[in-house]
């Protein structure tokens, strides 16, 4: 489907700015119009791009969401959606029970609380029962509107669904292309939500940073268990039942997509951002290791299947890509760590016996290509039953299968399959990360990236020197002893641990700094609303400073508090001990 309607409230994460940021209330708002307008303000400025002009917002029932997906789903079911289920039932991928078409609506209409349609240039949030007596619904939560208007905002800039439509010959490259969207809109979603609520979330707050690394840890097969109380929602409930490769693919692009677009704007500034929409990722390979788009471009390997084998009919051809492979390959509800994927493509077949698969990969080396091989044999075949109607075969890096072709040519098939189909490298292709590279990185590499340029000395453990056209990221003994990072958008300086540091934030204008029990700085500028914060002594002599209210303590406030401005409307006042000296 060409619409961005994947469910966008499913935050895995909590831990949000490190506990300091000068919070303050955002500006009222009566309407979703309203609402939508000033979330548009605070993520152009986080976003750093502008809108060229307004999102029309509306709100829909769940009936009107419904025949919309139904509408949406059905458009592209016959040439797209049901030739993949078939195929992903020839796979074991999807059980033969599960009709994906009714399920993938019914799950949608219970799970989305608001999605951008690329088509009308709308937002749409879905309205919920338990409105008041006037007929007012909740408005949506501020995350999920710059979610979404994220989308529209980039959309506006990119067309995201002509790229979306472009890809359709390539589920892995859409599958990539949708963790762009989603893990852009996850990054800017967040850092507009908190910054809208006065506490700004972005590469300056290295807490949060640390914890979306912590993303890296996620199963991607397992997430469904995680329960997830969507604006109301039933939850995740029904994913809990879904197959490995259905989680797996409905969670790839926000957990995934999030790392790698966040890994992006930190070192390189949002004009990287912008980059992966003009040029995307090729693979869902490319989101899962950042560094094969970022530092060494690996491009996948153009897969040229040959015709249908005679008395077979070719019903449909996909790239199937290393998330999906890894999933196929789960075992004991794990999924795969196989890598070293280089490029693959499968055929449906339509033969006298049943639908049955050709499907041909390529790999960085032999040794990954034969391990591939060992557990497709060891664990995917023979969960399929299909005991003389699978075949592998093998040449080099090349590997070649077919499953449930009969009548004893499952074998002659395969090796047809490996002779017939042609392979080409793409141009600007560097190709993998060579095992001597690696190591020469312990005691010393030098050596051009794709994007910058890297000096290390005994790895990250050591000194790690990265620079590009416009900054640099500097790191002693693995961030822990020094890091200081620069871009267009942002600088950082931390050592000790990230202990004592400070950092500036261009697209939000702030700046923060620390010594531990000692010294504290946050700084805001947003125009005519001007705040800071100042703190000695673990903030027990505190000082803040904003257009319209200024405060003043000592222990806390306990000893002295006083508070002054333009909002006292009765004027200064101050405590001592808790007793008013001046009122």
């Amino acid at each position: 489907m060409n619409r961005l309607h994947r469910p966008a409230a499913l935050v895995l994460l909590s831990v949000f700015a490190s506990c300091n940021v000068l919070p303050h209330e955002p500006p009222p708002t009566d309407t979703l119009a309203d609402q939508a307008a000033a979330i548009e303000v605070v993520l152009a400025r986080v976003r750093d791009l502008p809108f060229k002009h307004p999102v029309p917002v509306e709100e829909q029932d769940k009936a009107t969401l419904k025949a919309y997906l139904d509408d949406s789903i059905a458009k592209t079911w016959d040439t797209v959606g049901a030739p993949s289920e078939r195929a992903y039932r020839v796979f074991g991928l999807l059980p033969r029970d599960l009709e994906m078409k009714s399920w993938a609506s019914e799950f949608m209409t219970d799970q989305i609380a608001g999605y951008y349609d690329t088509e009308t240039k709308r937002y749409y949030t879905i309205a919920r029962a338990g409105g008041d007596d006037d007929g007012n619904r909740d408005l949506p939560q501020p995350f999920l509107l710059a979610h979404e208007l994220t989308h529209a905002l980039e959309d506006q800039h990119f067309d995201l669904g002509a790229m979306d439509e472009a890809l359709a010959h390539d589920d892995d490259r859409n599958l990539a292309f949708h963790a762009v969207c989603e893990g852009s809109a996850m990054d800017s979603g967040a850092d507009t939500a908190l910054d809208a609520g006065g506490f700004p979330g972005s590469c300056a707050s290295p807490v949060l940073r640390t914890g979306i690394s912590w993303l890296d840890h996620v199963d991607l097969a397992d997430v469904g268990d995680v329960e997830i109380d969507v604006d109301g929602g039933s939850g995740s409930k029904d994913l809990q039942d879904a197959p490995a490769i259905v989680r797996s693919e409905l969670y790839f692009p926000y957990v995934k997509g999030w790392m790698f677009m966040n890994r992006l704007r930190a070192e390189y500034g949002y004009e990287a951002v912008n980059e992966a929409f003009r040029a995307p990722p090729e693979s869902s390979e490319q989101i899962l290791h950042p560094e094969r788009y970022v530092d060494r471009l690996d491009r996948p390997q153009l897969v040229e299947l040959p015709t249908a084998p005679r008395g077979f009919r070719e019903i449909h051809q996909q790239t199937l890509g290393l998330l999906r492979t890894r999933v196929l390959l789960a075992r004991e509800g794990d999924l795969s760590d196989i890598d070293g994927w280089d490029g693959d493509r499968y055929v449906l077949w339509e033969t006298p016996t049943g639908d049955a698969i050709g499907w041909f990969s390529v790999w960085d080396s032999e040794r990954e290509a034969n391990r591939f091989a060992d557990e497709l044999e060891a664990y995917v075949l023979p969960r399929l039953g299909a005991i003389g109607a699978c075949a592998v075969a093998r040449d080099g890096e090349r590997v070649a299968v077919t499953i449930n072709v009969h009548d004893g040519r499952a074998q002659s098939v395969a090796d047809q399959l490996l002779r017939d189909t042609k392979v080409t490298v793409q141009d600007g292709d560097e190709g993998p990360d060579r095992w001597y590279w690696r190591a020469l990185r312990w005691p010393l590499a030098i050596r051009p990236l794709h994007k910058s340029f890297e000096f290390k000395v005994a790895g990250n453990w050591g000194l790690d020197w990265r620079s590009h056209d416009e900054g640099h990221k500097f790191r002693v003994l693995n961030s822990l002893a020094l890091h200081t990072e620069n871009n267009p958008d942002r600088f950082g300086f931390w050592m000790l641990l990230g202990l004592v540091g400070m950092s500036t934030d261009r697209t939000i204008d702030y700046s923060y700094a620390r010594i531990p029990l000692i010294f504290t700085w946050h700084g805001r500028n947003e125009g005519a609303e001007r705040r800071a914060r100042f703190g000695l002594v673990a903030n027990a002599i505190r000082y803040e400073n904003d257009r319209e209210h200024k405060s003043f303590d000592l222990l806390w406030g306990i000893l002295f508090h006083s508070k002054w401005g333009e909002r006292e409307r009765e004027g200064a006042r101050a405590w001592m001990l808790g007793i008013p000296i001046w009122w």
